[in-house]
């Protein structure tokens, strides 16, 4: 549903003096009495108005999710991004009323099937109860935005069915040194091209294939600084996405109940530091990790940003992060009407679930970085369970650290009608 907004009137105090060229010259001023496409202070007015219509007619935003919008009697909800509306409704009648509260102020266009929205396309399969989300023809124009096979001198990378360039670790040798430092080639001309690349694949790694979210992350690490090398792994995402640009998502229905994975790889990035990943997704009330896990809601990398100890810190930091992204989840699906009991957290260390739970009593722990805690806090109000299971079950393994071929290949496997599936399996990232 498309919304075009009519003039937005402004209050006494959002009231801009503007001056004009040649008017200010004589002496002459203009007041701005409604929004104008453009102004800085348009996008807030616009919503300031909106807000108070729906309230009127009973529509209200929830506290913490931005334009996540429910009636307070009818079973409607709705998420509104830039313009453009994303309903759920139970009976053709909610959607009138809505509609019509609209039209009072605005010029709505309905689209009835419902199978797109904020670009990605919806697929429903109502007989198996799942929908399945896609982007067509993105990744075919992106690589023409960006002249693929063409910017660059490199020569196009043969292990194009992974996003990363793999480097198998030698566990014989008796020490483990640190991958060197990159002192390839700097490329500064290439600052503004790497940004564009990464922000166009970073939507869609987000949206569709969070397959390619490590590589995209740890090349926007150092997105300012391009070296011959970055060029090299940008690269290789490329060649990775020319021949997977056909991946959907597949969510299936469920109890609704938020399940996290969460995992971390000790000192895996430059300057010591540790990378954390997570996995979200909604399942039944019962849920083990034996089940097949759904499409995830969220996944998630990023690297920890404290130097942290030991492998414990680093699973224990992650807990954290991952946390944090969930509490806003379970609220939001509780505003939507799906109440949410303790949300199992996994994790595959057991000293880390060990400190969160306080059965463990803290030694070299004394030393972790105090924000981390923060888990513990939430572990009492039962707000979550930190739970320990085996690593070869963790979903978010995936999304810590760069992985060979082989377990690339297992998470892009093709169906009959020859998508790429961004789901995952359970022992499919044994490590």
């Amino acid at each position: 549903m498309l919304l075009e907004e009519a003039g937005t009137a402004m209050s006494e105090f959002d009231k801009i003096e503007m001056c004009i060229g040649t008017l200010v010259k004589a002496g002459l001023h203009t007041i701005a009495v409604k929004g104008i496409y453009g102004l800085p202070q348009a996008g807030i007015l616009a919503q300031r108005q909106l807000i108070g219509h729906l309230a009127i007619h009973g529509y209200h935003q929830a506290e913490d999710t931005p334009c996540l919008f429910r009636h307070t009697s009818r079973n409607i909800a709705f998420t509104l991004v830039v313009d453009d509306f994303g309903v759920k409704h139970s009976t053709r009648a909610d959607l009138e009323h809505l509609l019509t509260s609209l039209r009072e102020v605005y010029t709505v266009k309905e689209s009835k099937d419902g199978l797109k929205y904020i670009g990605i396309k919806i697929g429903f399969d109502r007989p198996n109860r799942s929908v399945s989300l896609s982007m067509p023809l993105y990744i075919e124009k992106a690589l023409q935005r960006f002249d693929y096979m063409k910017t660059y001198q490199f020569k196009r990378s043969k292990s194009c069915q992974s996003p990363t360039i793999y480097v198998t670790p030698n566990y014989n040798t008796r020490e483990q040194t640190a991958r060197p430092l990159d002192v390839s080639e700097p490329m500064p001309e290439m600052v503004k091209y790497v940004q564009t690349v990464l922000g166009s694949l970073l939507y869609y790694a987000r949206a569709i294939d969070s397959t390619i979210l490590v590589a995209v992350n740890k090349i926007a690490a150092c997105q300012t600084t391009p070296t011959a090398n970055v060029m090299i792994a940008l690269q290789q995402i490329l060649d990775h996405l020319n021949d997977h640009r056909s991946v959907s998502i597949t969510f299936k229905a469920s109890d609704m109940k938020l399940i996290v994975h969460s995992d971390a790889s000790f000192n895996s990035e430059s300057k010591a530091r540790s990378r954390t990943g997570g996995y979200f997704f909604f399942g039944s009330k019962n849920y083990s990790t034996k089940d097949k896990p759904n499409g995830a809601i969220l996944a998630t990398t990023s690297i920890i940003p404290v130097v942290v100890a030991s492998a414990v810190e680093a699973e224990y930091g992650g807990l954290l992060y991952n946390t944090q992204l969930a509490e806003p989840i379970r609220k939001a699906a509780e505003f939507l009407g799906y109440s949410q009991t303790c949300t199992p957290i996994i994790c595959d260390n057991k000293s880390a679930v060990g400190i969160a739970k306080n059965t463990v009593k803290p030694k070299r722990s004394k030393s972790f970085d105090l924000r981390f805690h923060w888990i513990k806090c939430r572990q009492t109000q039962k707000h979550i369970d930190v739970q320990w299971e085996p690593g070869s079950v963790n979903l978010a393994d995936f999304f810590t650290k760069i992985h060979p071929l082989s377990l690339v290949s297992k998470s892009k496997k093709k169906p009959e009608n020859g998508n790429c599936d961004g789901n995952f399996e359970n022992g499919e990232h044994d490590r």
